[in-house]
């Protein structure tokens, strides 16, 4: 029978393994697993938990075999064979957007997956964690050659986070940009934030957060120019790595580990050039710096929903865009028209 036959797992406390809850059948049933031949059939055994796991793996949740909220929900929103046909559909025409060649050696973000993958020559030589764009603020989709590396870089607040962001709080206190140590410029020059009527706008006035600890980019970021004006960085809000889902940026993607990344990126880059995370390292806390690629980098900002991972499994991610909804419309009721559209455009930041 189809998933929609399948009975919901009631709403309730997290089940954990060990547990004796009324609800273990039917979370048995709803992963597809035989009835318990336990005499007691409400314990929450190891085969119940292994079952757990692998569809939290499958699903980019927290593998812990814990029946929380957020594993419930998924569980309870398994899609049925037919949206489990669009999902792959639309998701295979995503991949016809790329080019033929991803090049021998390429970066490749998953937005819906919040990884960041280097490719060489057909193989996974480095994956790590990032954050992506908000729903509201979206990461966009791109091809684009990373061409260089900014070292201890400088953060020029761009025109919408400034007037969303900050004019509210300099409203309220005009010396707040100044305590998180960003300056207020005009016409290139530093001026005091108390003497200027922030109830009237913005105005002409620039703000600029310089290379530091605290700076919105970390310590190092990646250049593929592109219209968008997006790149991969560090940040000081180590914190949100942790999380499942890591949709909290204005646009621009963070790495979680950034000196790693960046030593495959010189290596590849810049090769037999001795680059080490501990050469990287040596370079924080100086001046802003510049460092070109001499080999450019392929970066390819993807968005895939549904996919295989490197053991085999098939893996299913949220559509935390809505990408794939507006798709389906697309592409009619059964799902295997061909896509009349082009590329849906990606808002920017």
């Amino acid at each position: 029978a189809g998933a929609k036959s399948l009975p919901r797992v009631p709403d309730g406390m997290r089940i954990a393994p060990g547990d004796v809850d009324v609800r273990v059948p039917v979370l048995r049933a709803r992963l597809g697993l035989p009835p318990s031949q336990s005499d007691n059939d409400r314990i929450y055994d190891a085969s119940t938990v292994q079952a757990v796991r692998f569809f939290q793996a499958a699903n980019g949740l927290g593998v812990d075999g814990v029946v929380g909220a957020g594993t419930l929900a998924a569980l309870n929103d398994i899609d049925n064979p037919r949206d489990r046909q669009s999902e792959i559909v639309v998701n295979m025409e995503r991949w016809r957007w790329l080019p033929r060649d991803l090049g021998a050696a390429y970066v490749m973000v998953n937005i819906p997956e919040y990884m960041v993958r280097v490719v060489e020559d057909g193989r996974v030589i480095h994956d790590t964690r990032v954050v992506v764009g908000k729903p509201d603020t979206p990461t966009p989709l791109l091809t684009h050659d990373m061409e260089y590396v900014v070292v201890n870089p400088s953060w020029n607040v761009p025109v919408s986070i400034a007037r969303k962001e900050m004019l509210p709080n300099l409203q309220r206190d005009p010396y707040y940009l100044q305590r998180q140590g960003i300056t207020i410029e005009r016409n290139g020059h530093a001026i005091d934030p108390g003497s200027v009527n922030w109830q009237a706008g913005l105005g002409g006035y620039s703000f600029r957060q310089p290379p530091g600890e605290r700076n919105a980019l970390g310590r190092i970021k990646f250049m593929f120019p592109n219209q968008h004006s997006v790149y991969l960085h560090d940040t000081p809000s180590r914190s949100l790595f942790a999380n499942d889902r890591r949709a909290y940026s204005h646009g621009c993607v963070r790495v979680q580990d950034p000196l790693s990344f960046g030593e495959v990126v010189f290596s590849l880059g810049m090769p037999n050039d001795g680059w080490t995370e501990a050469k990287i390292g040596g370079m924080f806390g100086g001046k802003e710096r510049y460092i070109n690629l001499k080999r450019h980098i392929p970066v390819h900002i993807v968005y895939f929903t549904a996919f295989v991972d490197e053991t085999g499994r098939f893996v299913s991610r949220p559509d935390i865009y809505r990408i794939d909804e507006r798709m389906e419309e697309q592409l009619g009721l059964d799902g295997t028209q061909q896509m009349a559209a082009g590329k849906p455009k990606t808002a920017t930041r």
